[in-house]
Order: structure tokens, then sequence, then C-alpha cells
């Protein structure tokens, strides 16, 4: 794995200077450096209470001054991608030392359901993370994946239907994790820092732990190192105290509720609830089993805490005289919440009209009214704008609920979950945050829904039951109108048309039970929001080889792999929401990547469920995959962010994208084609030449007649990659046939077309020996037309005159006369594409694939752009950071400011908040980060 350090590197610590003199890796946990001064020695932990050793970490030997010998003073430090920087102590001490370095600690917790453990339980982490580029920003972690089986009928491995997750409780419903918190580590927490002196501890982190849950099943529940989570499913138990001999209906949240008896005891207990609001209401029965309304009592609606008894007392039932002068009753706005200052109007039922009001509910929901001599002239009834025009049943008590909430059910069964993958559901993402809303299918009227608390969706609001018809003649003939309503999502309605429940006291549908409204929840599984998932490497010279195949493979040719790489995705108008972590998950069965280093238990970067499948520590490689959790569908963006080499500062990283080609079609290559790096069995992109007729975007024979064969434009491959986002500009290379290899040096003058249609004419030098695909150069060699990064060709006016990039090819010839036999190539794109990844569009229920190339998260420049089109650029030029600004890509860039010229500062990068004022940040000597702004643009910074 690539490491930030080597021997011979500068280290400062405590405002003193050292060099690193020596390094090895942990055996068994072990350390030992023998110097002339004593032995330095301890041992490398993952955690304590109880020791976990950390095997296979790179420990380095610091001695103090600029040159090794001579002070026999030392620190260590430990270095991995993923435990993090520590080192230990805080000084340069003399020799002999003896030192253990904890890199990690633990999370643990344990999972009940109604008091029992739940055994295997498969947990996730949200991890909550502040970071100084976009604020609060969301990792999921422990994502569940499904076990590799092997197929006959396919002949290959496939994802069988065993689900499995890297935390697991045990059959005590225990589970525990270890996580690093080393500096720069995904789990590092404000405290952990890279050593113990006071100079480190003043400096600002750029991404550090907020806040951890642990999710089952929609539960969270907060964790931390010392305060172990508890999930406890359904275990809330409800007494309620109510009149012997009638009966309760308790609902969880607005369903219509079960019955029970009330015995003598007057004591109803009810185990095995959720933690959610519960509704009650008493009533009695007469002897036919029908609701006896000469009898009421006020509802309650009372919360129940997981793992706790909760006690109601229930008002006792009223005794109302039928033969009496006074009807009366309660209205509720959903169950167990009173509407109040709602009119009991009169109905004439002959003029069909509205010709009185007989009372009005108090704070209680409670009206009265007494019937006069001559009667009240019509029916009672509700006649509202908000609540629907319904009649008012039961003599002489009423009991009535126009409206509910519609919701998830508490049940798996039912519950909406987020995006998964294949036939097989991922149980820890059973929801995703403003994915869903109601709407009223007829006006359009939308509801917003949040999270309930036991996971899932409740709208906000209460939805009415009927609908208010101001025709009242039409109310009277034709009967009250049920509203329907939309459950919907971004891209349509997932149910149309549903209406909200019904809660009779009888045993079956009564016409009174008609006029008790309950809730609704979706009797079906849904599968809503997408996932951005691909491939990433950082912008180099170097080639990729066989030693990285999951870029290779997906057209990522020039680059290299950074450690812990992450790519942030949120709404393209705001900030991001969520991360995620390049060497985290597989790219081909979303399993997790092993994370400790080089021992016998695995590979570092590589996923262990496809290493235990095929057999090889080595089969699928993680280190260049990212996927982004669950969002919502739409258009986002992506923010790819890195560590500089001494990890002090965090910057965003520009990058291009590729098309990541998965699919099978005569375009690509299954698991039977050729060229394959690894035996794992995906699909995977070959390189354009290879495509159709092989022509790539020309190819040239010095044999041939003629000896140049016009290819396709990049139109061509644009219609191939299916993304639906707009092809750009290319750079170019010369590629060779696989077994080829070039017999003599010759010259091509290649005339490539720019994006408006001219012609430039670039000489191209091929020399002898390079060689097509072979068994020494797996992937083969190439020559590019010309070699320019893309943050360069972006400061180039358009249509990209002498950047390197262009659309095609419209001819190649020998640059001179003289003979070239054999000697034969092809063109075809070298670098991503220049077109934005801004906007990606997030298919629902899939996951939409992008391959990224990142510009170097270190050196010069960066590049940033406005709101208003302005460019800006930052870049360090003799160890000052300098900043220019572009009125837009017509204009001219403006004279550099400079903004620091201490001759010590490094790594800029230059950005906007949302006010409009300008930030640049930078670090300075390699020990603090540093943010100025400038408030008109870069003309003053302060």
């Amino acid at each position: 794995m690539q490491r930030r350090y080597a021997t011979g590197d500068r280290v400062v610590l405590g405002g003193r200077e050292g060099v690193i003199v020596d390094g090895r890796k942990a055996a068994q946990g072990q350390y030992a450096f023998t110097t002339s001064a004593g032995v330095v020695q301890g041992r490398v932990l993952k955690a304590t209470g109880p020791e976990v050793v950390l095997d296979g970490a790179q420990v380095w030997l610091i001695e103090e001054g600029t040159t090794p010998g001579g002070s026999g003073r030392y620190a260590v430090m430990v270095e991995d991608w993923y435990w993090g920087v520590r080192v230990e102590p805080a000084e340069f001490v003399a020799a002999p030392i003896t030192k253990d370095l904890v890199m990690g600690y633990r999370l643990e917790g344990q999972v009940l359901r109604d008091g029992v453990p739940e055994a295997g339980a498969k947990v996730s982490l949200e991890v909550i993370l502040e970071t100084r580029e976009d604020g609060e920003v969301v990792l999921w972690d422990s994502e569940e994946y499904n076990e590799l089986v092997y197929s006959e009928s396919l002949g290959t491995w496939v994802e069988g239907p065993r689900v499995l997750t890297p935390i697991q409780a045990d059959a005590t419903g225990c589970w525990k994790t270890i996580v690093p918190k080393g500096d720069g580590a995904v789990y590092q927490r404000p405290g952990d820092r890279r050593d113990g002196s006071e100079e480190t501890a003043r400096k600002a982190l750029p991404r550090w732990v907020k806040g951890i849950s642990v999710m089952y099943l929609g539960h969270r529940a907060p964790v931390s190192e010392g305060f172990p989570a508890v999930i406890s499913l359904e275990s809330g138990v409800l007494r309620v105290t109510a009149t012997p001999g009638a009966y309760l209906r308790i609902g969880t949240m607005e369903d219509a509720g079960e019955v029970y008896g009330v015995p003598e005891s007057g004591q109803v207990t009810v185990s095995g609830l959720p933690h959610c609001e519960h509704t009650v209401v008493q009533f009695r029965r007469n002897a036919w089993g029908d609701w006896d309304p000469g009898w009421g009592c006020a509802r309650r609606v009372v919360e129940v805490q997981e793992g706790t008894e909760t006690a109601l007392v229930m008002p006792p039932l009223e005794a109302y005289d039928t033969g009496g002068e006074t009807v009366c009753g309660r209205v509720y706005e959903r169950p167990g919440v009173p509407l109040s200052g709602l009119s009991i109007v009169i109905v004439d039922m002959e003029k069909c009209q509205v010709v009185g009001t007989a009372a009005t509910t108090n704070s209680e929901g409670y009206w009265s009214a007494t019937i006069p001599t001559e009667g009240f002239g019509g029916e009672l009834g509700i006649h509202d704008a908000t609540w629907g025009s319904v009649p008012v049943l039961g003599w002489p008590y009423s009991d009535i609920v126009l409206g509910a909430r519609a919701y998830s059910s508490w049940d798996d069964t039912y519950r909406p979950e987020a995006w998964r993958k294949g036939s097989f559901g991922h149980k820890n993402f059973p929801y995703v945050r403003g994915a869903l809303w109601v709407e009223d299918a007829e006006t359009g009227e939308r509801f917003e829904v949040e999270e309930a608390s036991y996971g899932g969706w409740v709208t906000k609001s209460t939805l009415p039951k009927y609908r208010y018809v101001a025709d009242v003649g039409q109310v009277v003939n034709q009967g009250s109108v049920i509203r329907s309503y939309n459950v919907v999502e971004e891209e349509g309605p997932l149910e149309s048309g549903f209406t909200l429940g019904s809660q009779p006291f009888e045993d079956y549908e009564s016409s009174p039970g008609q006029f008790r409204a309950a809730g609704h929840y979706p009797e079906a599984k849904w599968l809503i929001g997408g996932k951005l998932q691909g491939n990433v490497v950082l912008d180099s010279e170097d080639r990729i080889d066989e030693q990285e195949p999951e870029a290779a493979r997906v057209g990522l040719e020039f680059g290299k792999v950074h450690p812990s790489v992450e790519m942030r995705t949120g709404k393209s108008e705001g900030t991001c929401d969520w991360t995620s972590i390049a060497g985290f998950l597989c790219p081909y069965c979303g399993g997790p990547a092993y994370r400790d280093p080089e021992s016998s238990l695995g590979v570092q970067g590589y996923c262990t469920n496809c290493a235990e499948a095929f057999d090889n520590p080595q089969a699928m490689d993680c280190r260049s995959y990212f996927r982004s959790p669950t969002v919502m569908t739409g258009r986002y963006r992506q923010r790819g962010v890195a560590q500089t080499a001494s990890g002090v500062l965090q910057r965003g990283v520009r990058y291009h994208w590729r098309p990541d080609l998965y699919e099978e079609s005569e375009g690509f290559l299954t698991q039977t084609g050729t060229g394959q790096p690894t035996n794992a069995p995906r699909w995977f992109a070959v390189h354009p030449e290879e495509l159709g007729d092989g022509l790539g975007l020309g190819r040239f024979d010095a044999d041939g007649s003629p000896q140049f064969v016009a290819g396709h434009d990049l139109g061509y491959y644009g219609g191939l990659m299916g993304t639906g986002r707009e092809v750009g500009p290319a750079q170019l290379k010369l590629v060779f046939d696989a077994g080829y290899q070039v017999p003599e040096e010759f010259a091509l003058d290649v005339d490539a077309a720019r994006w408006d249609g001219t012609l430039e004419t670039v000489r191209v030098v091929v020399p002898a020996g390079m060689r097509g695909p072979c068994a020494q150069v797996p992937f083969g060699e190439v020559v590019r037309l010309r070699s320019t990064a893309r943050m360069k060709a972006e400061l180039v006016s358009s249509p990209y005159r002498g950047s390197g990039v262009y659309r095609g090819v419209a001819d190649m010839r020998l640059a001179s006369a003289g003979p070239a036999s054999g000697c034969r190539c092809r063109a075809t794109a070298d670098g991503p594409y220049l077109a934005s990844p801004v906007g990606v569009k997030v298919e629902n229920r899939v996951g939409t694939p992008v391959a990224l190339q990142l510009d170097r998260a270190w050196g010069n420049p960066d590049l940033t752009e406005d709101q208003f089109g302005q460019l800006f650029v930052a870049y360090t030029r003799e160890g000052n950071i300098e900043l220019r600004r572009r009125g837009g890509l017509s204009g001219t860039w403006e004279e550099a400011q400079v903004v620091s010229g201490d001759g010590m500062s490094d790594y800029a990068d230059v950005a906007k908040n949302g006010q409009g004022t300008l930030l640049v940040a930078y670090e300075r000597d390699g020990q603090e980060t540093v943010v100025v702004q400038s408030r008109d643009d870069g003309q003053e910074v302060e």
C-alpha cells in the first residue's frame, strides 16, 4: 500500500525537528529498533481493555535533528492508510524507550427483541463527520452484502441469498468492532491527534467524528467508546387501567388497533410494542355486540419507550341518558388528538342548507347541545373547508376522528426500503430521508413526511379522510366523499389512490366506524433512491497496470491509487451530504475490503468476500472503488477529497468522469473474454479501439492501401455510454494490436480535430520495440499525442488550441518519406473526456456507475468557478500561494495576487462560500492550516 512517509523525511514534533532514520512492519504487533543509545521498542495495538495487537502496521523511527546519528533522542511513528498516523511520545526523548501505540477504540452494543437477544443481527454504523470543506457529511459503514455462490446454470459466481455484514451480533445479541483513531483515520475524534504535544493540539482538524449511531432495521442508537448502544425492538410494555367490563382499542400510531376486554381487575397489559406513539380509546358494547353510544370516554395518546413499562390511566366511562335532551360527542383531528374550535352544524335535509350551529368543540374536542323543544330543524353534521363534510353519528354520544397520518409499517415486512442490489434486501437501509411524500390525488396538495421512531416515514401533518363539498345538496343526496392520496417519490407515484382506514368498535365494518379515521401503511416493499458508484484514481503520468486492475479495466489508464480518497455526494445546488471512502467496498459483490495491514489473514484493500469465494486474497481489488450511501433520485454533485502528503490539509480535488461500463453487450467482454486482470466474475470495459470494427478514432498501417482509415468520433463513444451526459474532447493516444511490437522507430503527423472542427497537426514519434498487450505488458504500451493535465487544458480558451485535447483524427501519415515497413497503430481516447460530472443523474432503484480521474491532491493549481462564471486559480510559486482571477471562459487571467509571502506554503485550496466570500486555504510549513478570505473576489485578501 502507498505510504505518506519514507526514510529521510522530515518530521516536526513538539516544535523540534526530526528525521526518519529507519522503518519496518510490526510483527505480531511488536517493533524494535536498535540504536547506539539503546533499544527503542514496544507494541502497536488496535485497542486496549482487552488488548488487541495490530499486526503488519508500518512503524518509523524518528531521530531528533536534521541528519541521522548523534542526538540519541527518538520518537516512534505508526503509519497506516486505515488506522492513521500516531507519534509517541509527545517529544523526542533519549533511548532506550519502551512505548505502546494504540491506534483504535472499541464500539459495542446489543440488539434485543422484546427482551430476547437478536442473535446474528446485522448492524451498520452511521458516522456523522464534521469536515472543513463541506460541514457535516454522513458515512455509512458495515453495509450489508450477499454471500457469493457458484451458479451451475450461469457457470460463474453470483450473489447468493444469505445476507452478511462485517459487524454482526453473537448469540447473546452483542456486537463489537474496533475503529481507527489515528490522525487522518475515518473515525478520528477531536481529541485523537497525531501526537500529544501542545503544538499539535492547537491545530484544526480537517475531518473528525461528530457522532456515531448503530443502525438495525431502521432503528438507531448512539454509540461511543465506553457507552454501549442498546437497540431494543418491540420491547415496550403498556399497562392500561380502565373500566372493568369495557373494551379498549390500542393502536400503534394511527392504525385501527387491537381490541382488548377489560377484566375485573381493571388492568390490561400489552407487551412487544415498538417505541412510538400508541392510541387508546375506551368504549362499551351492547348485548348484540354493537357499539353502545350511551357511553363515552376521552381518547388518549401515549408514548411507549423501548424496554420500559408505561402506565396509562383512562378517564372513567361516562353514561349518557338516551332518553334525555342532550346530545354530545368528541371530535379528533387524528386518533387521540382533539380538534378544537370546530362547528357542529345543523343541516336542513329538505332545503339542503346549513341552517345553524348547534355547538363548537372545546380544547378537548368535546361538544354538547340541548335539543330545542321544536328540534334542531335538521341533522347534525360537520361541514368544514379543511376537515370535510360528514354527518354526526351516534346517539346521544358521538365519537368522530376526521383524519390520520399515513405511515410505514413498523413490521419490516412492509416497510419502504432504500436502494438494494438484486433481489435481496439490505435491511439496514429501510428509509431515505425526504425521498417520499404524500399528495392529494385530486388537488396535488403535498404532505411532507418525517422519520418515524422505529424507522420508515410518517406524514408530519394529518391527512383529512373526507373531502369538503361546498354543495350541501350533493352531500345530502350522494353522501360524504372520501379523499384519495398517492405515495410519491421523485420519479412518480409508488402507490396511487389509497384512502384512510376506519376504526369500528364492533367486529365488523360499521357506519359509525367509517367516520373514525385510521392511518394507512403500504402492504408492499418499495425500492426507492439510488447510488453513485465507480472507480477513482489520481491523475499521474504513471501507467496503471495489472497491480491496479479495477481502475484499469474501466479505462482509467494513467494515474495512482490514493489511499482513502473520499467522494462526497450532495444536491447539485447545495453542499455535500454523504461521503464514501475508496477502498471500503468491493466493486463486484459489495463486500467489505480488508482494512488491516498485510498479514496472514488477507491483503489490505482487497475484498474479503471474493477472497473466500475464489480462494485468492487478491481476487478483487477495492482500492480505487467507491459507492455512495442511498440518495434520492435526481441530479447530484460530487466532490473528491484527498489528504496532502503530510496529512495536515484535506483538500478537494477536481476530477474527470469516464464511462464505467459494467453491463454485458456486444461492446463489452464478460468473464469468458480475454485480458481479464483478475478471476472475479464481473463485466468490465474494453478499450475503445476494441469496440465495433476496431478502428478507434483512426487506424494507420504503413503497408496498407490506403495507409490511414478513419474511425469514429467521440459521438460514437458517447452513444455507447448511455449516461445521457455531454461528451467533450479528449486526450488521444496511439495503441498497438495484441502481440504486436514496433519493428523500427517512425514518426507520424496526426491531423487532430479540435472541438470546433479545425485541425491541428501533431508530430508523434513512436520508438522501436513498443508493444501491444502481451504477457510482459498486460495492457500494452501507448504513445500519447500530447500529455496535458486536464487542469491546464481548462485554462486554455475554447476550442482548446494547444491543450492536447481533441474530438477526433482526420488523417495520419508518415512524417518523412522514409520506409516504415510493418509499422501500424490506432488512435483512440486516452485522457478522460472534458465533460463536467456535476449533475450526475442518479437513477431510481439502481446504482449509477461513474469512473473518475482525480487531479493530483497536491501541487498546483486548484481551480474553482463561482455562480457568476468567474474562475479562480490558486497555486504555489517558490513557497508562496498566489491567486489569479478570470472573468469567465472568454476572459483573460488577471495579474496574480500573493496570498502568502512566507516562502513556506503549499497545497492551496480555493472555494467560495454561500455568502460569496472567497476562501483560500493552504498549508504552512507542513504544520498548520491557514484560511484567508476575500470579500471582493481576490482584490484584497484578509
